[in-house]
C-alpha cells in the first residue's frame, strides 16, 4: 500500500486508527517538534558527522521510545483523548517558552511555579507584542 492511499484512508475515515497508532504518532510529534531547541543545543555540542551519526539518530529513537513506553502504561482504549490532549497542551506551553527565553525547565523550575503565588505570577507575566 502507497503511503497516499494510507494517509487518505485515514482522513476520510475509512481506516480506523488505533490507540498504539496514536501514541507513536503522538510521541513523534514530541520529539521532532517540542524538542527543536534540544536537539539544536545538542547539534551544537555533536555536529551531524559520521562520527556522531550512530548517537544523534539513537538519542532521538531512545527519545521516542521512552515517551511511548510512557504513554502507553497510561493511555488506556478510553483515557487516551483526555491524557494526549493535556499532554500536547502543555508540551506546546513549555515548547514555547523553551524556545522564546532560550531556558530549559527543569525540576527545579517546575518546584518553582507550583510554589509561586498569583502576585508573583501576575509580575512576571509581560504583554509585548508580537511581530513576526
Amino acid at each position: 500500500m502507497n503511503l497516499s492511499k494510507h494517509f487518505t484512508e485515514l482522513i476520510h475515515g475509512e481506516k480506523e486508527i488505533t490507540t498504539t497508532r496514536i501514541i507513536v504518532l503522538t510521541a513523534l510529534f514530541f520529539v521532532i517538534f517540542d524538542n527543536l531547541k534540544f536537539f539544536q543545543n545538542v547539534l551544537v555540542k555533536y555536529p551531524f558527522n559520521f562520527e556522531n551519526a550512530g548517537f544523534l539518530i539513537s538519542l532521538a529513537i531512545g527519545l521516542t521510545s521512552v515517551i511511548v513506553f510512557l504513554l502507553s502504561i497510561f493511555c488506556l482504549k478510553y483515557t487516551t483523548k483526555a491524557i494526549l490532549t493535556g499532554l500536547l497542551m502543555i508540551s506546546s506551553c513549555a515548547a514555547f517558552f523553551m524556545d522564546n527565553y532560550n531556558i530549559v525547565i527543569d525540576h527545579h523550575m517546575i518546584q518553582n511555579m507550583v510554589e509561586t503565588n498569583w502576585s508573583e505570577a501576575t509580575d512576571l507575566l509581560s504583554a509585548r507584542p508580537r511581530i513576526a
